[in-house]
């Protein structure tokens, strides 16, 4: 018997669900639930999008890159992949991920994986994938994914799940800085870029505690933020951020958005939009 695959079934990274009429990120979610696996599936092609100066983020003695972001955003999640395939390019990267420590067997199972249905499945199931706030949503499983496909085609990638349990906000800030640079000492050869919340991106304290990348060393520390769309759609300036390709580093940004606490941001072309939660698009997808 014939088996016809889905036009999915080659990669199920989010490309694929634009190249087959599925818009947006949630495409990646239902590509992944209509795979079908192949003895014979070609090994990916991974280009990496381009980022417009992304060189600045590139010094001889930068190891640690710290992208702050807004969780539960489409956009943001995106960029940071594109980073990484950027970074993958050059040498071995460690991803560090907002997840509790006890995740790490899930991801290091998925990455490690034929991107199968059954291997998305087995992934949505543990508990990460419970929460509700942005941090797993469908932008964060289609991250993971384009990170398996990268890993596929052969990039040195590996995962790490850097919130450890602590005894109060503050330790629990000072202990992700120090679980990202143990990942970093287990393999020296390697850089780490990292997707956290802006505020645990913060160079300086700001509010009443010490953020994480405040305890991660200087100078192998680069600490970046996104373009804040709520003040910048207000600027005829901002109309630079709009320009294509669409991710950008910037260096110079408006005065009023020129916050000391990180050393560059990034745009992303567009208005930041919400992500839905990755169970409830699988929940939808099987009523389809």
């Amino acid at each position: 018997m014939e088996i016809r695959l889905h036009p999915c079934s080659q990669s199920i990274s989010p490309s694929c669900a634009l190249d087959n009429g599925v818009r947006g990120l949630a495409g990646a979610v239902i590509c992944a639930l209509m795979f079908v696996s192949s003895p014979a599936r070609a090994t990916p092609t991974v280009p990496c999008d381009p980022i417009i100066s992304v060189d600045l983020l590139f010094g001889a003695q930068t190891r640690i890159i710290i992208v702050g972001e807004r969780h539960g955003t489409q956009q943001l999640p995106d960029f940071f992949g594109e980073l990484v395939c950027r970074m993958s390019e050059s040498g071995p990267v460690i991803v560090g991920l907002e997840m509790e420590a006890d995740e790490q067997e899930a991801l290091d199972a998925f990455l490690a994986s034929d991107g199968s249905r059954g291997a998305v499945q087995t992934l949505l199931d543990s508990r990460h994938w419970a929460l509700t706030d942005g941090r797993a949503s469908v932008a964060m499983l289609d991250l993971l994914i384009r990170l398996r496909d990268l890993r596929e085609a052969g990039r040195d990638i590996e995962l790490a799940a850097f919130m450890h349990p602590a005894d109060s906000s503050q330790a629990r800030e000072r202990a992700m800085a120090q679980a990202l640079t143990t990942a970093l000492e287990r393999n020296p050869e390697a850089r780490v870029a990292a997707l956290i919340g802006k505020v645990h991106a913060e160079r300086e304290r700001l509010s009443g505690l010490a953020p994480a990348a405040s305890f991660l060393p200087e100078p192998e520390t680069l600490t970046i933020s996104y373009v804040p769309w709520e003040l910048c759609r207000r600027r005829s300036r901002c109309g630079a951020f709009l320009q294509e390709p669409r991710y950008r580093i910037v260096a110079d940004p408006p005065a009023e958005w020129r916050w000391p606490v990180y050393d560059f941001w990034y745009a992303v072309g567009e208005p930041l939009t919400s992500s839905p939660l990755a169970r409830d698009e699988q929940e939808e997808s099987r009523q389809r």
